[in-house]
């Protein structure tokens, strides 16, 4: 029995060893890329990279996705030529954020906000219960949803105009978040709280520029993130590119050790993955380059880096990114351990997907 411990402990061990810095990083990159159709252009890129160990997870945005029978090839494809579990990501909320819609073969489905106002919670859990089984069948594993951010604003140009936020009351979006989550886990689909510290007070849209959020923001806005934290409920959590000088008078949330690192890790609590907004949106874009942006978020403790291509797109950017990040901890600009923590932590969450429920 003792031999056997042994032979298990030395073939862990050596196994995790195996792995490389180059590999650990890849499995930070979420990439978005071009394309629909398997083996052709930007998807054999993709599907190279993947191959090769230089990107962990991919983002699906509506130019990916044509049809039911379409996307389900596309991420059979990418999915079986991966050695490791591939995180395939996708924004379904329902209302306007829905890559998935009647557009393209899928179903509509309600906005956050009617979703609260016009369902009751059980009404809602079978609506999410329908969304996650579709996700199920087009091979999708990655739900970067839902939004808990309160709505402060309705007029918020991300969030309260868009009708992404269920409510304005942190106990109502805790209760039909949970709803969502609970229906996304039911098939083994990976959810994320969205966006960190709170972006539904926000006046201006990050897609477009700096959101600062120093006078509207408040303390309240963490409710729903430290309930569903509180309750297991988190599989991960996404920060945004929130500026609050109260908390951190450089940096907005995503290059922020001081809003992950002290708040969202040592006063909420949370010990899973942390994973960016689109690191290609200009309010990040317009004040730093792309070296930065990698190495502070990585500082910060963001664990999953996504780059959509949407605004500035690039194939090869992972292999720049991962470039990026090995200099960076070879010059002891990023302690090799965070690489290797959020490397530990990505794999535990794709272990998730692997068991019978969530």
């Amino acid at each position: 029995m003792i031999r056997l411990l042994l032979l298990l402990f030395f073939t862990i061990t050596c196994n995790a060893s195996a792995v490389t810095l180059e590999e650990k990083i890849g499995q930070m990159i979420m990439i978005g890329f071009k394309g629909t159709a398997v083996n052709k252009g930007w998807t054999e890129t993709v599907a190279e990279q993947i191959k090769e160990k230089r990107v962990g997870g991919i983002l699906l945005l509506k130019r990916n996705i044509a049809s039911p029978s379409q996307i389900k090839q596309l991420t059979s494809y990418l999915q079986n030529i991966s050695t490791e579990t591939l995180l395939i990501a996708v924004d379904q909320e329902g209302g306007k954020v829905q890559r998935l819609s009647k557009t393209n073969g899928f179903t509509n489905y309600k906005t956050a906000e009617d979703t609260a106002d016009m369902l009751t919670t059980n009404k809602a859990l079978k609506q999410y219960e329908k969304m996650a089984s579709q996700l199920k069948k087009t091979g999708i594993n990655f739900n970067l949803a839902p939004v808990v951010d309160l709505n402060i604003s309705e007029n918020s140009p991300a969030i309260g105009a868009l009708e992404r936020s269920f409510s304005k009351n942190p106990q109502t979006v805790i209760k039909y978040a949970r709803a969502f989550i609970t229906a996304h886990h039911e098939f083994n689909i990976l959810t994320t709280l969205k966006h960190f510290p709170g972006h539904g007070s926000a006046l201006k849209d990050s897609h477009k520029g700096i959101t600062d959020i120093t006078e509207t923001w408040s303390e309240n806005e963490l409710k729903p993130f430290k309930s569903l934290i509180k309750d297991n409920l988190a599989d991960s959590v996404m920060v945004g590119h929130l500026f609050n000088r109260h908390l951190d008078k450089r940096y907005p949330a995503t290059l922020s050790q001081k809003i992950i690192g002290n708040i969202l890790r040592k006063q909420l609590g949370f010990s899973g993955v942390v994973i960016s907004d689109d690191l290609q949106m200009k309010a990040l874009s317009r004040y730093y380059s792309m070296k930065e942006v990698a190495i502070k978020a990585v500082n910060a403790g963001c664990d999953i880096l996504i780059f959509a291509n949407y605004f500035n797109p690039d194939k090869y950017l992972p292999n720049k990114i991962i470039s990026i990040l090995k200099q960076a901890v070879k010059n002891k600009v990023i302690d090799k351990e965070n690489i290797e923590n959020s490397y530990r932590k990505i794999m535990k969450l794709k272990d998730k997907i692997k068991s019978p429920a969530l």
